[in-house]
Formats: C-alpha cells, sequence, structure tokens
C-alpha cells in the first residue's frame, strides 16, 4: 500500500477523493428529489392546513346530517 504513495502524492489524492464523494453526494440528493417519493414533499400542502380542510368537511357532514 505504501508504494501507491510514491506514485501519487498524498494531498493531490486527497483532494481528488474528497471532491469525489462530495460529487457523489451531490448527484445522489439531486436523484432522490426527482424521485416522486422523496421529491414530492416541497408541493405538497402544510400537514395543519390538511387537518383544517379535513375538520372543515366533517363539520360540513354533521350540519348536513341535522338538516335531514
Amino acid at each position: 500500500m505504501w508504494r501507491i504513495w510514491l506514485m501519487i502524492d498524498p494531498r493531490r489524492g486527497m483532494i481528488a477523493i474528497l471532491a469525489f464523494a462530495f460529487f457523489m453526494v451531490l448527484v445522489n440528493h439531486f436523484v432522490q428529489l426527482s424521485t416522486p417519493r422523496y421529491g414530492s414533499w416541497l408541493s405538497e400542502p402544510a400537514p395543519g392546513a390538511t387537518a383544517a380542510i379535513q375538520q372543515t368537511r366533517d363539520e360540513e357532514v354533521m350540519v348536513a346530517g341535522r338538516q335531514q
């Protein structure tokens, strides 16, 4: 293993490895954000807004049930 470092400058080698790892992390994140499972959270409504809409619908159903 030590002979490899005689052919490659350790500083350049470590910088190249870290740059490659950072590039792979960025690619992985962008691929996951482009999928429907992990990328759709940006376009979904807030959880509180969904609960408020459901509560309003439940109240409408209860009022409609009383009128019959």
